[in-house]
């Protein structure tokens, strides 16, 4: 037996080419129908797969249709945005003490520019992912904040300074980021 579509030798009775893939002998016109639809995935429920968390388009979405229903939030995105807030308070707080001498309190303000503006797009994106309820989105921006405060702990770091309120704020905001991201990914793994 010769397949009709590519001419490959085939074992008699051979429903499909093992060489192009196609049907060998004329079948029923749903069976037809059904092989020649290409493969669709279906939408999934709950957080669908992981590359949907980082969908711009599916982000926007999920936080807009959101933004109209606050209480359909849950607990462990109140918890990532309040995590935010303390990280926003804490740009305004002492951040680090002088030991010698005379107690000077420097804030996070007067890092500069650049770490201004790295803080802002921290507390953004755990904002944004925290009200389009992703969590494992919420968990990764949760974990750049705690990144940033980690690497902001061992550069500013001496044996003459010690961290002051401020820090502490940014550390226990980018912990609490982090907490709803992980809290949110384990509710959406069970099906919560």
């Amino acid at each position: 037996m010769f397949c009709p579509h590519c001419g490959a030798q085939l074992p008699d009775g051979t429903a499909f080419c093992t060489s192009c893939g196609k049907p060998t002998a004329q079948q029923a016109p749903d069976q037809q129908a059904f092989q020649q639809q290409p493969y669709q995935q279906q939408p999934t429920g709950g957080s669908g797969a992981p590359a949907d968390d980082f969908n711009p388009k599916i982000l926007s979405e999920k936080f807009m249709a959101n933004v109209k229903n606050p209480a359909g939030w849950g607990i462990p995105a109140y918890v990532a945005l309040g995590g935010a807030f303390l990280f926003f308070i804490s740009l305004f707080l002492p951040y680090l003490s002088a030991k010698v001498f005379s107690v000077v309190s420097v804030s996070f303000m007067s890092s500069g520019f650049f770490h201004i503006l790295l803080a802002f797009i921290f507390i953004l994106l755990v904002d944004f992912t925290a009200i389009a309820n992703r969590g494992l989105s919420m968990m990764c921006a949760g974990g750049v904040m705690l990144l940033f405060t980690i690497f902001e702990a061992i550069g500013n770091s001496s044996s003459v300074t010690s961290f002051g309120v401020g820090f502490v704020f940014m550390l226990i905001g980018s912990l609490a980021a982090v907490g709803g991201g992980v809290w949110k990914f384990l509710n959406e793994k069970k099906g919560i």
